[in-house]
C-alpha cells in the first residue's frame, strides 16, 4: 500500500510549513491569573454512513466547533459534514465527545485550516508548524498534550476516490522567548479518480489533480501534576470481497498510565487518525481506480472501565472503511480490497475533573445540486453543560 509506506517512512524530508498565528476559537478559556476552573468538549471520533450507496468524498469531517468556556455554561457546536460526487442520498452519523471541566489544568482550543493540492495517486504530504498564543492558565505549565478535537475535509475541485488518509498532532512545548505553544502537525491525503471518464459521468477525463480545503481542530491541556498522559497506537488490518459484506468489529484493549499520584477519573482523546486502502479488483468488467468509493467510515474511542488504583483504562476503538453494502444499486460497483486503519489514543488522567461522556447521532439528507463546503453540507448539534 503506497501510503503506509509514507506513513511509516521518516518524515525529516518533508516541508515545514510556519503557521506563526493559527486560526484560534474565541472567547479564549481563561484570560484571568487563576490556575483553577477550565472547561472544554473533547471530541473522542465519528462514525459515518451513507443510506443508499457509495461515494466519491466531496465532503466527510467530524468536529467541535465554536467553544465558548471562560464562565459556565461552557457551549460549543458538534459539527458533521458529509457531501457525495454526483447522487443524492442520505448521511447517518454519530459524534462521540467528552464534557469536562478541570481543576489546575489549562485547557486551550484552536483551529487551523489551510488548502491541500497536489497530483492524483500521490501523497499530498504538509508539516505545519502551530504555534498558539498562550494565556494565563496555559503559560509556562511543566507538561502539554495537544489532542485532535475533529477534521473537515472538503473538494474544491473535482470530488475524488480515497486511497490514504494520515492527520497526527505531535511535539507540543511552551516556547518562554514568544510566548507560545508549539506543535506540529503532519497531514497528508492520497486519492484517485480515474473511472467513467469514458462516460463523461463521473471523472473528467484528464483531471489528475486534487485539491481539498483543510480544517484540523485540538485541544491543548497545560498543567503540572494535576493530569498525566499516555498514549498507545490501536490498528485494524483486514480486506473484502465482492460477497460478504464487512461489519464493525472494535478492538478490545486497554491503556495503563501512572500511579505516581491518585488521579481518581480519566477521559480519552485521539491524536493520530490513519486509513491506507489498495483497490485489488481483478474484474476486467469493473471500473476501478487505486482508490475507492466509500459507504462508511468509522474512527472512534470509547471508554469502558477506568481503574484509578492501577491507572488503567479499558476501551473500544472502531476502526472500519467499508466500500459497500448491499444492496448495491444500479450502477454502482463493489471493488475488492484491503485496509489498513490506526488511531493513536491518549488516556489523560486528572486529580480534580467532573466528566461526562456522551455521543450524539444524526441523520440528514444530502441533495447533489447543493454546495459541499457550505452549510448545506453540514448538520450542527449544540452543546452546552454547567461547571
Amino acid at each position: 500500500m503506497v501510503g503506509l509506506a509514507v506513513a511509516l517512512a521518516p518524515m525529516a524530508s518533508s516541508e515545514v510549513v510556519p503557521v506563526p498565528v493559527p486560526v484560534a476559537e474565541a472567547p479564549s478559556l481563561h484570560s484571568t491569573a487563576s490556575t483553577r476552573g477550565d472547561a472544554a468538549v473533547l471530541w473522542r471520533g465519528f462514525e459515518h454512513r451513507w443510506s443508499d450507496t457509495n461515494h466519491r468524498v466531496n465532503r466527510l469531517g467530524s468536529f467541535i466547533s465554536g467553544m465558548a468556556c471562560g464562565s459556565s455554561p461552557c457551549t460549543a457546536t458538534v459539527v458533521h459534514g458529509a457531501a457525495s460526487g454526483i447522487g443524492s442520498d442520505t448521511i447517518n452519523y454519530k459524534t462521540y465527545f467528552t464534557e469536562l471541566a478541570v481543576d489546575d489544568v489549562g485547557l486551550k482550543p484552536g483551529y487551523s485550516e489551510f488548502a491541500l493540492s497536489g497530483d492524483e495517486n500521490n501523497v499530498i504530504h504538509t508539516v505545519r508548524k502551530v504555534s498558539m498564543a498562550a494565556d494565563a492558565n496555559t503559560r509556562a505549565r511543566d507538561n502539554y498534550t495537544v489532542v485532535l478535537n475533529g477534521f473537515d475535509l472538503c473538494a474544491t475541485e473535482e470530488a475524488k476516490k480515497p486511497i490514504s488518509f494520515f492527520v497526527w498532532l505531535h511535539s507540543e512545548r511552551y516556547d518562554p522567548a514568544s510566548d507560545t505553544i508549539e506543535f506540529l502537525m503532519e497531514l497528508w491525503l492520497n486519492c484517485d479518480c480515474d473511472t467513467g471518464t469514458f462516460l463523461g459521468i463521473e471523472c473528467e477525463s484528464g483531471e489528475e489533480s486534487a485539491a481539498y480545503d483543510v480544517r484540523v481542530s485540538y485541544l491543548v491541556i497545560a498543567g503540572e501534576d494535576g493530569y498525566h498522559a499516555s498514549s498507545k497506537d490501536f490498528s485494524r488490518s483486514y480486506g473484502w470481497d465482492h460477497e460478504t459484506e464487512i461489519y464493525s468489529d472494535p478492538i478490545s484493549g486497554s491503556i495503563t498510565g501512572s500511579t505516581r499520584h491518585t488521579y481518581p477519573k480519566a477521559v480519552l482523546g485521539l491524536k493520530k487518525v490513519l486509513f491506507d486502502l489498495e483497490n485489488t479488483e481483478d474484474r476486467a468488467t469493473i471500473l476501478r481506480d487505486e482508490g475507492h468509493w466509500h459507504h462508511s467510515w468509522y474512527t472512534s474511542v470509547v471508554p469502558v472501565n477506568y481503574e484509578s488504583s492501577t491507572g488503567t483504562m479499558d476501551l473500544e476503538v472502531d476502526l472500519l472503511f467499508k466500500q459497500w453494502a448491499d444492496p448495491v444499486p444500479t450502477f454502482s460497483y463493489k471493488n475488492k480490497g484491503n485496509a489498513f486503519l490506526q488511531a493513536q489514543v491518549v488516556l489523560l488522567q486528572f486529580k480534580d475533573v467532573d466528566l461526562t461522556h456522551r455521543n450524539h447521532s444524526g441523520s440528514y439528507a444530502w441533495d447533489k445540486k447543493n454546495e459541499p463546503c457550505s452549510s448545506d453540507g453540514r448538520e450542527d448539534f449544540d452543546v452546552s453543560f454547567e461547571f
